[in-house]
């Protein structure tokens, strides 16, 4: 048989998800807990006064939704010192606790000391966490205030609906307390301050400004606070409103766990993983409480009456629970209803049953729920198991052990789920590591506020292989004497221990096998100044939406600020996805800044349905701390906006914590194609929708400003986006999701940058179309697929007419004014299309132009004409004469360097073998170029150079190879020959005073050279080179 490995957790009130409208029905309660830190001082009235307002709240969430929301009641958590006291004496109460609160009246909250504070999670239409209310503000006067109903009712509201502030604030710098349009200032609110109060908190719909840049506007889409509670009921038929039933219950002082464990062969491999991890969950049960053991295959037998758990009888009861599962009876199910009568025997009011079985079919998932109503309901359940997607669908969180991994990370899942039911669970992980089963040693650091009750265990296979486990406080005392119960290995340490740097020492066998692994894990509870982690998702309706991850981290209630979290996600096919999570405020999904509420985007889904498992770590490497209350002045009560106070920080200790989240279940969400014969997944997430737009920078007495915003990134928060679209236009209505592309007015795309990794900031300069006009500007990102984001948040842009007087005040004022020239980017000026259409034509002709003089330049150099004739006997010829032909075959180069023959340099050449061309090969014909003489006007030629050249001659001529004629240098057989002559030389009086070249005949050459020297002729001036190049062809 197959086995699947999950765990499920259900909460039978408060489940962290979204309240939607399908979700409120008529039965709907609202828990409420007294902390137990509250003294009995007027504690009667302190009641009185609770009544009052839970009534008026019913009667609130009435009005607002029109009539479809009712509160059916409320179920009140009073202290347990208040039990039979004159707190008590006028209400009736009864033994039992809530699950989870949704109303907390303490003493104060930790950083809004002395108002109601609502906190929230999500964005629009998501219920928040919990709402805060001051004691003082049930016990200040006889009578509660108005001020005091007022502001807690606005804040519930707030947290039932998901709806925010419609008003900004002077220190945020996303929801100012005033904005900026054209050259005016206006009250950054969505309506008036009279309406505002007037109203309790919440403007009216008629006169609602949605162009107030308040959180209300952003999260909401620019809808009204009372419209966005209305949207949630519509088609809801209103209901007549009657008072609420109010139900108080006092806890017991004992909390019992019930244990029911599935003991059948479905079990088999699993059975280790249970008793491991069950074994350290039960040491680690606060003293005092109480623990019963059930067991259930074909029947259910109870192995543990109720027993209280103290100090030396931990092991013992563990040892109650079977250690194998039962032998195969034949039957096709477990009989899990015989385990929940027998569970419901020993159940009371304040007992947790933590189920524990291999699967959950629909039939028992149906038995499981009709037991739940049956039972009271702040009964919680957890079952490790396979599950239907209808067991999923319940409101219920779901944590999975992966179902593939080895039976180590089994066991350590299981003991971190187990520890994540409840956050006063003492026992806290604070560090794990995954070592070779090789001899090692190794530190940890175990901080204040984990120093008490440690527990240090090795996960390994076979734990007789271990011959040492030793580990050394930070003073030298060492610890060498470990457990072995249960598969691990563990050093318990009872109380208070030092804090600091400790260290481990593990020795194996030399028999040992060395290619296994074993886990190395630290637990502490109880020190002064705990940090908590807990964590959660959430899920949408919605296609194309990604799934939400939270985390919350705080110490004694201070919001953590600076740490680093991540989810780690096991998808169904074993890959792990990491996604960090931010407290960063953009709204997108973290909605305030320092509240130390951290959540990120998971959108790498996998192509098959199944159930996702989540688990969250926190790690603070030097840069966390918590806010210093005692020198923070008294904070304002209306601090609703994109950040808590930050400033100034206490610095944290180095930490580490670990909490598993409920898991969730997701149909395949992939979409595929075919392109090219192939089958390609296709990209439907799109980039996350950019908050922070702004306008950063006016350049003076010019149209041009600067934008500034946070790159987001690609499928929500995954990758890079592709592209920007930056569109302006002279109405916001233009700017709107369903208006933004056919409307806006594009800005070059030349201007915008390409987009940066997500969270980098990015700016870009562009020109406003003309002056003394409000423009209206947003952006929207792109990916690769051409998914487009969410348009961003429009910000107004105002630019006053340039100076362009000639005074001698505006003169001078003028020549004080920056260049902005020399600052803006060439691009910068070329601010629409039209003027680039301009500068390309006028471009485009300049080159035109130079084509045409550079085209008739070659032509006048490079054409061959045709020899001009002139008189042989003429005095004046000197001059280079045209030896450009229409074809040429062969190039022999010459050098001529100074201090050298010319004619002794063409005879080597002549001399020297050369490299046929293809055609001299085709003809198998040699060829001289010696009818050519470059004659040195300074060097006169003697009677042995005339002799040289007549013997070349006549023996040219008698061998059987075409005729050169030296009228037109050309072969006889029709071939033609191209000489040219390249001079080069800085130094011309080294060269020569004159450069001949000539074509002759024998008659010429003997006339040349018996003729006088003929007066030398000037150089030219510019000569680059002290080489000379004649080139013959």
């Amino acid at each position: 048989m197959k086995l699947f490995s999950y765990l499920l957790i259900i909460s039978a009130v408060s489940s962290r998800t979204s309240l939607a409208a399908s979700e409120i029905d008529s039965n709907n309660i609202i828990s409420v807990k007294i902390s137990e830190s509250l003294p009995r001082h007027l504690c009667r009235r302190a009641i009185k006064n609770l009544e009052v307002l839970l009534n008026q709240i019913s009667e609130e969430f009435h009005l607002l939704s029109g009539g479809s929301d009712l509160v059916s009641g409320y179920r009140v958590e009073i202290p347990s010192a208040w039990r039979n006291t004159e707190c008590t004496m006028e209400i009736k109460t009864s033994e039992g606790r809530v699950s989870s609160e949704e109303i907390l009246i303490s003493g104060s909250h930790p950083v809004f000391s002395s108002g109601t504070y609502s906190e929230q999670f999500g964005g629009c239409n998501v219920q928040g966490l919990k709402t805060y209310i001051p004691f003082s503000f049930l016990t200040e006067t006889p009578d509660i205030q108005e001020k005091n109903l007022n502001q807690t009712l606005l804040e519930l509201t707030r947290w039932r609906y998901g709806i925010f502030s419609e008003v900004g604030y002077s220190t945020d710098p996303m929801y100012p307390e005033n904005r900026t349009l054209g050259l005016g200032e206006l009250r950054n609110a969505g309506c008036t301050a009279e309406e505002l109060i007037n109203g309790g908190g919440l403007c009216p719909i008629s006169s609602y400004d949605s162009a107030a840049e308040t959180k209300q506007n952003l999260l909401c889409a620019e809808n009204p606070g009372r419209q966005t509670i209305l949207n949630q009921f519509l088609g809801n038929e209103p209901v007549k409103f009657s008072r609420s039933q109010i139900e108080y219950v006092v806890p017991s002082d004992t909390e019992r766990v019930i244990l029911l464990i599935e003991q059948s062969q479905g079990m088999a491999n699993l059975w280790s993983a249970i008793l491991s991890s069950t074994f350290q969950f039960i040491n680690a049960l606060p003293e005092g409480s109480e623990l019963a053991i059930i067991t259930y295959g074909a029947e259910a037998t109870i192995h543990l009456q109720a027993t209280r758990v103290v100090g030396g009888n931990r092991e013992g009861l563990h040892y109650r629970i079977p250690r194998r599962v039962a032998p195969d009876s034949g039957d096709s199910e477990p009989c899990i209803f015989c385990g929940f009568s027998a569970a419901g025997d020993l159940a009371t009011n304040t007992s947790t049953i933590i189920i524990l079985s291999s699967s959950v079919t629909d039939k028992n998932h149906t038995q499981l729920m009709k037991f739940e109503q049956s039972a009271n309901p702040i009964i919680r359940r957890i079952v490790f198991g396979k599950f239907s997607r209808q067991s999923l669908d319940s409101r219920r969180p779901v944590y999975m052990i992966n179902e593939n991994e080895n039976i180590l990370n089994i066991t350590s899942d299981v003991s971190l789920a187990l520890a994540s039911l409840s956050d006063s669970y003492p026992s806290k992980k604070f560090h794990m590591e995954s070592l070779e089963t090789l001899d090692t040693e190794g530190s940890f650091v175990v901080e204040p506020s984990l120093s008490s009750d440690l527990w240090l265990q090795i996960l390994l296979d076979d734990t007789t292989d271990i011959n040492v486990f030793e580990i050394k406080s930070p003073s030298g005392q060492i610890f060498s004497f470990p457990k072995f119960d249960a598969g691990l290995v563990y050093f318990s340490l009872r109380g208070p221990r030092e804090t600091g740097v400790w260290s481990y020492r593990i020795k194996f066998y030399a028999s040992a096998a060395r290619d296994r692994r074993m886990i190395l894990e630290c637990w502490g509870s109880g020190g002064s100044g705990e940090i908590s982690l807990r964590s959660w998702t959430r899920m949408t309706d919605e296609p194309h939406q990604p799934v939400y991850i939270y985390a919350k981290l705080d110490q004694l209630g201070l919001p953590v600020l600076n740490a680093q979290i991540f989810a780690v996600i096991s998808k169904p096919g074993d890959a792990i996805t990491k996604v960090e999570l931010l407290d960063n405020g953009l709204g997108y999904p973290d909605i305030v800044s320092g509240d130390g509420i951290y959540s990120g985007y998971f959108s790498q889904f996998s192509d098959v349905p199944g159930v996702y498992s989540v688990y969250v770590e926190a790690v603070n490497n030097a840069t966390a701390g918590v806010i210093n209350v005692k020198k923070v002045d008294q904070l304002s009560l209306e601090a609703r906006g994109s950040n808590f106070p930050t400033q100034p920080q206490i610095p944290l200790e180095s930490f580490r914590r670990y909490s598993t989240s409920p898991s969730f279940y997701l149909n395949s969400t992939s979409e595929f194609f075919v392109s090219s014969g192939l089958v390609q997944k296709r990209d439907s997430l799109p980039p996350s929708r950019i908050t922070d737009f702004k306008l950063a920078n006016y350049f003076n007495n010019s149209l041009f400003v600067t934008l500034a915003w946070s790159a987001p990134g690609n499928d929500f928060n995954a990758g890079q986006a592709f592209r920007y679209e930056i569109r302006c236009f002279t109405g916001r209505q233009a700017l709107s999701q369903e208006n933004f592309a056919e409307q806006g007015i594009l800005v070059h795309s030349s201007l915008v940058p390409s987009p940066d990794v997500q969270g980098v900031e990015q700016r870009c300069t562009v020109g406003v179309p003309w002056p003394e006009e409000v423009f209206y500007y947003a952006i929207v990102a792109f990916d690769s697929a051409g998914n487009r984001g969410e348009v961003s948040n429009i910000i107004s842009v105002y630019v006053k007419e340039p100076v362009t007087t000639t005074t001698e005040d505006s003169t001078t004022k003028f020549l004080s004014m920056k260049d902005v020239s020399k600052t803006l980017p060439l691009k910068s000026f070329i601010h629409s299309e039209s003027m680039m259409y301009i500068i390309a034509g006028v471009i485009s002709f300049i080159l035109i132009i130079i084509v045409i003089i550079l085209t008739i330049i070659i032509r006048r150099l490079g054409v061959c004409g045709r020899k001009i004739n002139t008189d042989q006997n003429s005095e004046d010829n000197s001059s280079l004469p045209d030896l450009c032909h229409d074809q040429s075959y062969m190039r022999n180069s010459i050098s001529y360097m100074s201090g050298y023959d010319l004619p002794e340099m063409l005879e080597y050449a002549l001399r020297s073998p050369q490299k046929a061309s293809a055609q001299e090969i085709t003809n198998n014909n040699a060829r001289f170029c010696d009818q050519y003489h470059v004659k040195i006007s300074s060097k006169t030629p003697n009677q042995e150079d005339l002799r040289y050249f007549h013997q070349k001659i006549q023996s040219q001529n008698s061998q059987n190879s075409p005729s050169i004629s030296p009228v037109n240098s050309t072969f006889t057989v029709g071939q033609s020959t191209d000489c040219s002559v390249s001079v080069s030389g800085s130094d011309h009086e080294m060269v020569g005073d004159t450069l001949q070249v000539v074509t002759p005949s024998y008659q010429d050459v003997r006339e040349k050279f018996l003729r006088p020297e003929p007066k030398p002729r000037k150089v030219p001036p510019a000569v680059p080179n002290k080489t000379v190049h004649a080139s013959l062809v």
